[in-house]
């Protein structure tokens, strides 16, 4: 089974990756990091190349937090269509 796993490096992420390690994982975020153990990885840019894969499941887990100074940029649009 391949199971993509967006928000893949963060907290909750990065934890249950570990737990889910006996399946095939596809890991999409904003940045790559040194150590994980997803299979693939695609950064948010490179979203439309997981039309190319063969995906069974989706974990969504992206989110804002610690956000305190609401930096985070407003005008943000993500299109998605598969």
């Amino acid at each position: 089974m391949n199971i993509l796993i967006t928000g893949a490096f963060g907290f909750v992420g990065s934890n249950l990756s570990k737990r889910l390690s006996q399946y095939q994982l596809i890991g999409l975020d904003l940045h790559e990091t040194n150590l994980h153990i997803f299979n693939n990885y695609y950064s948010w840019n490179q979203f439309e190349r997981l039309s190319d894969s063969n995906v069974d499941t989706v974990i969504h887990l992206t989110g804002k937090a610690h956000d305190d100074r609401i930096a985070a940029d407003q005008d943000i649009n993500i299109s998605i269509s598969m």
